[in-house]
Order: C-alpha cells, then structure tokens, then sequence
C-alpha cells in the first residue's frame, strides 16, 4: 500500500498504411496485420503493427494509404493507435480463407476460417503450438509446411509416425538430421 507504480505514456509515431495482410493463427482466427511505412519507434524501426481483430479495424475507421499513430505497447508490440487522416477505400474482411481458399465466417469482431480442420495454416499451427508444449526443437517453418503439404502430418499424433525415410524425402533435410528429429520425438 505504501508503494506506486508510475506508466510513462509509450514513444508515437506517425507513417502511412501501406496494406493489411490477414493472417491465419491455430485456432482458426485470421487476423488483420498493418503493413506500413518504415518508422522508427522506441528504438527500433516499424514495418508491422497489430490489429487485432475486424472490430478494431471498423472502430478505427482504418482505410487503404491512411495516416496513422503507430505505439508499442509496453515497449514491445507495434499497435495502430489511431487514425490521424483518412485514405482511400476502406479495409474490408477477407471473403475467402487467405490460406486454404475455403468460406470464412464472421462471430462479432473475428473472423474464423470455416474449415479448420482442413486449413494448412490451422494445421501448421497446432502442431507448433504442440511442438513447443512438448519441447520438441529442429522442426523449423519450412519443415512443417512441408510436411503439412505431403500429407504426412495432419494432425499432432503423426509426428510419432514419421519415418527416416519420409523426413531425408523433405528439402535441406539430411539422413543426421532426421535421425535427430527422431530421437527428439521419440523421447517424449
């Protein structure tokens, strides 16, 4: 009780809106990612900011080539603040699943890939998420989406399925490194 906290008010910058890419999470969420000009904010120079989700991009009235407030919040993650000047057309939702091309659905302020469990950026995604549970290292970005796109990784329990044969098939991935992938799966 005798003690404070004292928040200092995080370094702003203003830059221009460039683009948003919607990007597809395990869950299934496609989330909006600013694409702006280079700005130095806070030490470090911005290229990409958060978004959110679709109600953040409707409340701030974020349109094509607008100015706007970039912040990282706690020091850490670029946020689009605010918009300071209005650009050209607005930013709408995605129609179509930017991963998998199938429908999307819209709960409120989120959008959700209607096809989860056939999406390669759902399932690329999980088995990341679960990678990293089990403390599993070696199975790089590339590795996963090359699995993902054989076939031969659908879902979590596959990984204890794969053979040396079918890792040495992948790019960049020799007979000592599968090995090694192996023995790091095998061992949980």
């Amino acid at each position: 009780r005798y003690a404070m906290a004292y928040k200092f008010q995080a370094e702003a910058a203003q830059t221009t809106l460039d683009r948003v890419e919607w990007s597809v999470g395990r869950t299934g969420v496609i989330t909006p990612v600013a694409h702006v000009e280079p700005v130095f904010v806070s030490g470090v120079t911005v290229k990409r900011a958060s978004l959110l989700n679709l109600g953040l991009v409707k409340k701030l009235g974020l349109s094509e080539k607008a100015k706007v407030e970039i912040v990282r919040r706690g020091e850490v993650i670029p946020h689009v603040e605010r918009v300071l000047e209005a650009g050209g057309d607005d930013i709408v939702a995605p129609t179509h699943c930017p991963s998998c091309g199938g429908p999307v659905r819209v709960e409120g302020d989120f959008v959700y890939c209607a096809q989860p469990e056939t999406c390669p950026a759902v399932i690329r995604g999980r088995i990341k998420h679960f990678l990293k549970v089990i403390d599993v290292n070696g199975f790089g970005e590339k590795h996963l989406t090359q699995l993902t796109e054989k076939g031969l990784v659908k879902k979590a329990a596959d990984l204890f399925r794969l053979t040396q044969d079918q890792l040495t098939s992948m790019e960049r991935l020799g007979v000592v490194s599968a090995q090694k992938l192996l023995r790091e799966i095998g061992a949980k």
